[in-house]
């Protein structure tokens, strides 16, 4: 019987999909886990689910990318369905370069996430037909490396945090141990990679992208 393992922070929006999927799917629904680390947790030491259901932005802990990441490298057999509130192109790519085989947005019926499990089960990707992606463009996306996902470095996205904080590149600098001018050509280095030129747009362009989180996000999580 196929398994499925839910990981999203919230834990209602588990339950709820714990038990939808339960009564509307012939899988066995493993567990849930409300953290990457417990996520990845489980499928190591427990279990690998034949599907993952991940959420993308899961504030204060690992990524969704990160977990797609890690699951790409080292549990290739698993396939992960992203169920986000943050549908955008540029998410799906991000999340596609890093071998989801489903995506689906959280506004959309639950029933849709049956039928994704449905498709990613029959060896199909499932990404709505919202986007539109052929074959080719699946396979493109796969190749084409994005900076802003796979090229900011652990001190540029722990000053981007520091900066989302509240904090003046100076005392961000001191927080992060580097010099002012270090800190300033790490900010260029931000700038360049999501294409943006000033700190508004830069935090703004990483919350959008899921790499950065509000402070009241964080806070409901």
């Amino acid at each position: 019987m196929p398994s499925i393992l839910i990981c999203d922070d919230h834990v209602q929006m588990c339950e709820t999909l714990f038990y939808y999927l339960k009564q509307n799917t012939e899988c066995d629904i493993l567990k849930t886990v409300n953290s990457g680390e417990d996520c990845l947790e489980f499928i190591k030491h427990q279990q690998e689910p034949t599907i993952l259901i991940l959420d993308v932005q899961m504030p204060g802990g690992m990524s969704g990318y990160e977990v797609a990441n890690q699951i790409q490298k080292h549990h290739p057999t698993i396939k992960i369905i992203a169920n986000t509130m943050f549908g955008s192109r540029d998410v799906l790519e991000g999340m596609i370069r890093y071998g989801i085989k489903g995506f689906i947005s959280k506004e959309n019926s639950l029933n849709e996430l049956v039928v994704s499990i449905n498709a990613v089960l029959n060896n199909e990707y499932y990404f709505g037909e919202n986007f539109g992606l052929t074959q080719k463009d699946i396979i493109a996306i796969q190749n084409t490396p994005l900076e802003w996902l796979e090229t900011i470095t652990i001190k540029e996205f722990r000053l981007a945090n520091l900066l989302n904080e509240g904090h003046s590149l100076v005392d961000a600098a001191k927080e992060l141990n580097i010099s002012a001018s270090v800190a300033k050509k790490k900010r260029t280095n931000l700038f360049k990679k999501t294409k943006t030129d000033n700190i508004v747009a830069l935090l703004n362009r990483l919350k959008k992208l899921c790499i950065i989180w509000n402070d009241d996000e964080i806070k409901a999580a």
